[in-house]
């Protein structure tokens, strides 16, 4: 039985205490790693490995002026409620940010639509969009935040049933996951020390069918994107509003950035600063 999640599927849910029931822990878990250029050029997952302990911290990196920063997009199946096994049949997102959002670019994106090795899993028509800063997220009164659209929307999907559905009993590429895109992040040369850009995964504004999937019966797609601070998967379910979210129905992020970049000083001005420091250590001795 395959099913996609969208507005009516979350207003049901909503009005539905037995879905409450069926809807407690998490069937589809997103989350970020940190990548390279090679990847972003490369096929198939790029070389590119994730393990465990990637699930219960999300990527804090620091980057200097001029830099360019990578990160992979890892997918992966869990059972949920449900004792058999749970496919993906689709999924759709796109990516906001926050912080010192004008010291940072949106660069190159490789999204990876899994048809090697005779699968058939493809890319949502029109995906990756680029985006656009016009568009925000929480409507902008939920939330003080200010997270605007950093990349468009992405998305794939697959039959039920077919060679390429990701399903919870899926080696994958890495511990069950599956690298679905790598994304490049710009840092501008005229970049402070400690300006900072904060991502989130978030369903698409426009609303529409944004998971689907198959195998588990009576209960709805629970998504988690990355993990709390507390290193708990974090539970962002598409109408339920005392998860780990801010935001309305179709637009939420979590409370806790999905990826952080800042930036630090090139080692050469750390080494002048250090001399600076030490002249005026010289001449009040």
């Amino acid at each position: 039985m395959k099913r996609m999640i969208g507005m009516v599927a979350a207003m049901a849910l909503a009005t539905s205490t037995a879905a409450y029931a069926q809807n407690t822990l998490v069937e589809i878990h997103q989350y970020f790693t940190a990548a390279n250029l090679a990847a972003l050029g490369g096929t198939d997952a790029g070389g590119l490995t994730t393990s465990p302990a990637d699930r219960t911290s999300n990527p804090n990196l620091t980057a200097q002026p001029g830099d360019h920063v990578y990160l992979a997009v890892w997918i992966r199946a869990l059972q949920g409620n449900a004792a058999g096994q749970l496919g993906i049949t689709g999924y759709n997102y796109e990516i906001g940010a926050s912080g010192n959002v004008g010291s940072f670019l949106p660069g190159g994106r490789r999204q990876r639509t899994l048809d090697a090795v005779g699968q058939t899993y493809v890319a949502t028509p029109g995906t990756p969009t680029p985006g656009n800063p016009a568009i925000t997220y929480n409507d902008g009164t939920t939330s003080s935040v200010g997270i605007s659209q950093f990349f468009g929307l992405s998305g794939a999907g697959s039959g039920a049933g077919s060679s390429a559905e990701i399903n919870s009993n899926a080696s994958g590429d890495a511990a069950g996951a599956f690298m679905i895109q790598v994304i490049e992040i710009l840092v501008s040369p005229a970049a402070l020390q400690n300006d900072r850009l904060n991502l989130y995964f978030t369903t698409p504004k426009s609303g529409g069918a944004v998971y689907g999937t198959s195998g588990n019966i009576g209960s709805q797609a629970t998504t988690a994107f990355g993990a709390t601070a507390s290193g708990a998967m974090d539970q962002k379910r598409i109408s339920n509003a005392t998860a780990d979210v801010v935001g309305s129905v179709n637009d939420r992020v979590s409370t806790t950035p999905d990826a952080v970049i800042t930036v630090v000083p090139e080692p050469g001005t750390l080494g002048l600063l250090a001399l600076g420091l030490l002249a005026i250590r010289r001449r009040r001795s």
